[in-house]
């Protein structure tokens, strides 16, 4: 199945196409407070003893992708407004969210991770029930998350590059970076494409206005950056 990392361009991004690996980052970092519920409460007393939540859940290590690779609305969270990119991209272990309506702390997930951890063994098949789960209203960004015990990276196939709409109004230096990446991708191969506007469309028609998404020619597309950044050197 194909998913999608949204990215912005720095050196986490050039490490992706670079080792074809995508990065697992602590389940703690995780931006949203009732993603992780049990991370709000430290310490937990269960059948009379206590937990400390953040111990045990600290070698939790989480990707989060997407089935869509169009929402401008993760174009703008996730790829720094439009001028980051999308890696398309094939690799194995990844679980589908599962959305719902309320998280409580003591669900029934919860609990029988709360009856793991008296035993102190808790399998990572058992912390992806867990971590798995999100409230509904993030439910259009149609998540995928791959949960790991202990290992920071997992590789990936990388099939194809998308540029956001406005990737030429990076930073100097992230245009350089950009221009490296897709380097990289040319000679890996890595099909390259935009996420757009249509500019077919007349500009005070009625048709409503469609992003889509069109094939770039990579020395195109590097030539093009490096005539941008030779006019910001002047």
């Amino acid at each position: 199945m194909l998913l999608y990392k949204y990215r912005e361009i720095n050196k986490y991004s050039l490490d992706i196409i670079l080792n074809n690996r995508l990065y697992l980052a602590n389940v703690l970092a995780l931006n949203d407070p009732f993603d992780v519920f049990l991370k709000n409460f430290p310490n937990i007393k269960f059948h009379d003893k206590s937990y400390n939540v953040t111990n045990i859940m600290e070698n939790i290590k989480v990707c989060s992708l997407s089935s869509i690779k169009d929402s401008i609305l993760m174009w703008s969270h996730y790829s720094d407004s439009h001028r980051g990119l999308v890696f398309e991209l094939e690799t194995e272990n990844a679980e589908k969210l599962n959305y719902v309506p309320e998280i409580k702390l003591l669900n029934s997930t919860g609990i029988k991770v709360m009856h793991l951890m008296e035993e102190k063994d808790i399998s990572i098949e058992e912390w992806k029930e867990y971590f798995c789960q999100k409230i509904n209203y993030w439910e259009y960004e149609s998540e995928y998350r791959i949960v790991e015990n202990g290992r920071n990276y997992q590789q990936a196939i990388i099939k194809k590059l998308i540029l956001g709409s406005d990737f030429m109004e990076n930073t100097f230096e992230n245009l350089l970076l950009l221009e490296k990446i897709i380097r990289i991708a040319e000679e890996k191969e890595i099909k390259i494409e935009w996420f757009c506007l249509n500019n077919q469309i007349p500009l005070f028609g009625t048709t409503p206005l469609k992003p889509k998404i069109e094939s770039v020619i990579p020395s195109d597309l590097i030539q093009a950056i490096n005539e941008e950044i030779r006019n910001r050197m002047r």
